[in-house]
């Protein structure tokens, strides 16, 4: 197994994109949890915030730019793939 530092590129491309979205617009909710915190896991109000931001606000080309403005780098290390 290599431990060899590599350059590393943050790239997703506009299908996978659009497939990430699709998804996100399918999600099928569960019932809302019986309790008003965090007690029963993840509430799904957080949840869907969340999901819509995806949808709708957070800006993929934004972030790769941001990312490849700064050194990346990658290495393999038992057994995972690391990132700085």
């Amino acid at each position: 197994m290599s431990t060899e530092i590599a350059p590393f590129k943050i790239a997703a491309s506009d299908e996978q994109l659009e497939d990430l979205k699709r998804r996100l617009r399918a999600t099928r909710w569960p019932e809302r949890e019986c309790v008003d915190d965090w007690s029963q896991g993840l509430p799904l109000a957080y949840a869907q915030e969340v999901c819509k931001y995806w949808l709708e606000k957070y800006d993929w080309r934004a972030r790769e730019a941001r990312s490849a403005s700064t050194s990346s780098t990658s290495n393999r290390r038992m057994p995972m793939r690391s990132h700085s």
